[in-house]
């Protein structure tokens, strides 16, 4: 070229290098931020800021060494070089959206197989934008959970099936399954070690390892409730069994007392009265005969949810899915946890021969547990009780002891996850019962209870927020509290407010019925409005209570009669 460095080939293919650098530059930046800032205006920020300053510098460069064969000032009175940038703008944007669903591949993985971290995965599935992407769930377990059947009551109570099955998630060649206990956890290098050597590297990871039982004390004839292996075990020891010991007062407590035949039972609650996670003490007195009596032998629910049973493994049905993966104390993995009427389907019998009796033990704990061979429980009130064994069923604590690194709720270790849940690392989400929820404008009707509908709806919305990068709004599941279980024989339902614990400092009152003998609707009520409830047995009220909180009707001129089943509330909204 006879050294003549102003030939516009050279400068050409000089800017082509600067220009394809400088293109690297602003889509590594652009992956960098756009995890932690607004999305759409982003691409066109970082692309006039950098390629200013390429423009700035590069063209400093060939005026400083008389490269350039034009003059930047001839064209811009006012000496703006770069100006021209503008006109790659479009172009480079648009280019920039298509390498991102073209090229970029992403690896998404979900640990932990129950509702909430097959439903994560289901999300993911269904998204998914390019078909390079590569998902991968962990299990401990064979078997995942799929929720099926799932229906809407009103706008917020649902109902559904959930299926335990070895069968694969999905066909898709994108999707991997991994049975594997999670071991290690690198969250700088995005790595998940597992027990069988190898290590998965991941894009984003949503963590989905539930919780399991607490049980303070060790014993042989102590028994904790996690997942259908236990289960069946519990079968096996009462079948030898005269006398049980209930340690507990919630959920499983409570479907395990309405269960339990030809055993002595002793129920040691802390509480006051039974049941009182759910219930407050009026309420516990509508299910007096059926905690005396327990289940009829061949009897069915009064109430009944109105959905089939699936099978699990040819062994134990179970209707719908609580929690993902679960650990003993000791921290070894086992398969997913128990669902709601998951005891209906076993025989919990033990050896009287027909007879059945329930002592109830309020207001004390268990403070120790001794014997060699046979079991002895040493009470808070000082009393020792002797029995065949005794069932464990004090609550749940989260898995996450091996996701360290992350920021965890001071009262109940669970992971801090915000309104997308995504944790304290960019690129790691949770969900279900290992995460605790830390949401700057949480609804005042929602509360969080780790429960088997809250662990498929925020499977569901992390799926979704793993996709945009955490560029999601809560669903509007997440605005009033509603959940549907089976105690004592009886649907029941609770929304919003159910035990007035938003308005403990007063102001509330109480406006219930019973209907029929087999159905009861207790409403909790403030300056003439409904707060929460409580329905039992078919009151086909849900969606009547739904709209009542939602819409905040004052109910003052109908307040006592509006639950009477003669009056059709509907009419009253038109």
């Amino acid at each position: 070229m006879g050294g003549n460095r102003k030939l516009i080939g050279v400068t050409s293919v000089y800017i082509f290098f600067v220009y394809a650098f400088s293109t690297m530059v602003l889509e590594w930046i652009y992956l960098a931020t756009k995890e932690i800032l607004p999305l759409l205006p982003l691409r066109a920020v970082i692309y006039v800021i950098v390629c200013y300053i390429f423009e700035f510098s590069s063209g400093y460069v060939l005026k400083k060494f008389d490269l350039c064969p034009w003059d930047y000032e001839s064209f811009f009175h006012f000496h703006i070089m770069g100006l021209i940038t503008f006109e790659y703008l479009p172009v480079w944007y648009v280019a920039s959206i298509l390498g991102e669903y073209i090229v970029i591949r992403m690896h998404l993985v979900v640990v932990g197989g129950g509702i909430a971290g097959v439903n994560c995965m289901t999300q993911l599935l269904a998204g998914a934008r390019s078909p390079d992407d590569r998902f991968t769930l962990v299990s401990a377990s064979p078997h995942v959970k799929t929720v099926t059947n799932w229906f809407r009551v009103g706008q917020f109570t649902e109902y559904f099936n959930v299926t335990e099955s070895s069968a694969p998630l999905s066909t898709d060649p994108r999707y991997t399954f991994l049975q594997a206990n999670a071991t290690g956890f690198d969250k700088d290098k995005q790595i998940v070690q597992l027990d069988n050597g190898n290590e998965i590297k991941y894009d984003r990871l949503c963590i989905a390892t539930g919780a399991r039982p607490k049980c303070p004390w060790k014993h042989e004839k102590l028994v904790t409730l996690r997942d259908t292996e236990t289960a069946l075990s519990l079968q096996e020891k009462l079948a030898g069994a005269k006398r049980v010991a209930l340690i507990g007062n919630g959920g499983i407590a409570t479907e395990l007392i309405f269960e339990l035949r030809d055993v002595e039972v002793t129920w040691i609650i802390r509480d006051e009265y039974i049941s009182a996670t759910f219930f407050q003490s009026d309420v516990v007195e509508f299910f007096n005969k059926q905690i005396e009596q327990g289940r009829v032998e061949g009897h069915k629910n009064a109430g009944v949810l109105k959905r089939e049973k699936y099978r699990t493994d040819e062994r134990i049905d179970v209707d719908a899915g609580d929690e993902q993966l679960a650990s003993t104390s000791t921290g070894q993995s086992t398969g997913c946890a128990l669902g709601p009427d998951w005891c209906t389907a076993l025989t919990l019998k033990g050896t009287t021969g027909g007879h059945r009796n329930v002592k109830i033990i309020s207001g004390r704990e268990v403070v120790g547990v001794s014997g060699d061979g046979e079991l002895k429980l040493q009470l808070s009130g000082g009393e020792q009780l002797e029995c065949d064994i005794a069932i464990v069923a004090i609550g749940v604590e989260p898995n996450s002891q091996l996701w360290k690194g992350l920021d965890k709720s001071d009262i109940d270790e669970g992971i801090l996850v915000d309104e997308s849940l995504r944790t304290s690392n960019v690129n790691v989400y949770a969900c279900g019962d290992v995460c605790t929820v830390n949401w700057k404008q949480q609804s005042s009707m929602w509360k969080q209870m780790r429960l088997w509908t809250q662990a498929r709806q925020m499977g569901d919305l992390c799926g979704r927020s793993m996709i945009s990068g955490g560029q999601v709004e809560l669903d509007m599941c997440f605005e009033l509290f509603a959940h549907v279980t089976t105690f004592f024989g009886y649907k029941v339902v609770f929304i919003g407010d159910f035990k007035a614990e938003k308005h403990k400092d007063g102001g509330w009152y109480v406006v219930n019925r019973i209907i029929d003998d087999d159905q009861y609707a207790r409403c909790i009520m403030v300056n003439h409005r409904v707060v929460g409830a409580v329905l039992i047995g078919e009151t086909e009220l849900e969606e009547t209570i739904e709209n009542l909180i939602l819409n905040e009707t004052n109910l003052e001129q109908i307040e006592e009669n509006f639950l009477d089943p003669s009056i059709d509330i509907e009419d009253y909204f038109d």
